[in-house]
């Protein structure tokens, strides 16, 4: 899998990220970010492919990944709209 995620076709790449992530989302973060990095590109088509692939992620995977972010650099929501730096 992970010989596909580094030297495979654009598809494949795409394709072995989002099974990786679904599987373990909070122990493969890195090809999380790797998907999303993906949907940055200037290429329409590896940009679109990653971006189909993120949209179908469940939110709660993405959700997990802003809490642990956040968490890193000190940020807590106080409530589900603000959200504040902490002291």
């Amino acid at each position: 899998m992970k010989t596909v995620m580094t030297s495979g076709t654009l598809s494949d790449r795409v394709a072995a990220l989002t099974v990786t992530v679904q599987n373990s989302p909070v122990h493969n973060l890195p090809a999380l970010d790797s998907l999303v990095t993906m949907t940055t590109k200037k290429g329409r088509r590896e940009a679109m492919l990653a971006l189909g692939a993120v949209h179908f992620l469940p939110l709660n995977l993405l959700h997990t990944r802003m809490q642990f972010e956040m968490a890193a650099v000190g940020v807590s929501w106080q409530d589900s709209s603000v959200a504040q730096v902490t002291q």
